[in-house]
């Protein structure tokens, strides 16, 4: 007989149900916890089964889904199970109060000047979604230039000095330089990747 168990995503940041994996926080772990199911005759249990439950979850990847959780019964059953969702983040150019910039077309960044952007939860995730964790990088033909953001088991963590991070979980914004990094060579365009 199949089983539903329901995971409240907000209440895995924080909870001693949770193993953390090292460097991402709660982004990514596992839930373990143990299910007891009994048969009962009026008032009187006659039959129990325990199973613990592993289920393994990376939000790291914006993925999500729950398979194959089945109680058995008599002996106590160890289960490892791959959690994933479809959530899903975005980023954009954005203004200090958090609006993403409409009307860009062929802007131009210079040297020295500094850049802004909005990190969100995507039209397809839950109201309640918050980001916990996140890096970004600044590259240029698939290589990385430079390092605004990193993950770290206390959430995202700016570089010093060149970058800082407002909002909130909702959605934060990276203020960052362009570095000079970024214009040597005569390179003329860089990407800003994350997870």
């Amino acid at each position: 007989e199949e089983v539903d168990v329901l995971v409240n995503k907000t209440a895995i940041e924080g909870s001693l149900l949770v193993t953390q994996s090292a460097g991402l926080g709660f982004s990514k772990g596992i839930i373990k916890f143990c299910i007891k199911t009994e048969a009962m005759l009026s008032n009187t249990s006659v039959a129990f089964r325990k199973t613990k439950v592993q289920l393994s979850y990376d939000l790291t990847e914006n993925t999500f889904a729950v398979i194959d959780n089945n109680i058995l019964a008599n002996d106590i059953l160890e289960e490892e199970i791959e959690v994933s969702t479809a959530y899903g983040v975005k980023a954009c150019i954005c203004k200090e109060n958090l609006l993403c910039e409409t009307s860009l077309g062929d802007k131009v960044f210079e040297q020295n000047e500094m850049i802004l952007i909005c990190v969100y939860p995507n039209s397809t995730s839950a109201t309640s979604t918050e980001i916990s964790n996140f890096n970004m990088n600044f590259e240029q033909g698939q290589q990385t230039t430079y390092t605004a953001v990193k993950n770290t088991d206390d959430g995202p963590f700016a570089t010093a000095g060149l970058s800082s991070i407002g909002g909130n979980r909702d959605k934060y914004l990276v203020t960052s330089g362009l570095i000079t990094a970024l214009f040597e060579g005569g390179k003329d365009s860089f990407d800003v990747v994350g997870n």
